[in-house]
């Protein structure tokens, strides 16, 4: 998943264990059910017409695992901490 929205692409998996939680929550692609070859279809067709609607998304998600924002999150709680 993080190589797909590296290349700001978003994805399409099953609704289904942490990946299918992350996209749909995060808004990072559409799910469809599991070994549901009829609904995969769909959700193909779906994203084709709505690719660009999660590329904004995918992109924030994406930053979110950067060495510079995992380092501000870092200074963020260690600033807290001081005044506990």
């Amino acid at each position: 998943m993080l190589q797909a929205m590296e290349f700001q692409k978003p994805v399409v998996v099953p609704n289904i264990g942490l990946i299918g939680k992350r996209v749909f929550e995060n808004h990072l692609g559409l799910t469809y059910k599991h070994k549901k070859y009829d609904e995969f279809k769909k959700v193909v067709y779906k994203m084709q017409n709505e690719y660009y609607n999660f590329i904004p998304y995918t992109i924030t998600f994406y930053k979110s695992f950067s060495k510079e924002d995992i380092f501000k999150r870092l200074d963020l709680m260690q600033e807290i901490n001081k005044y506990k």
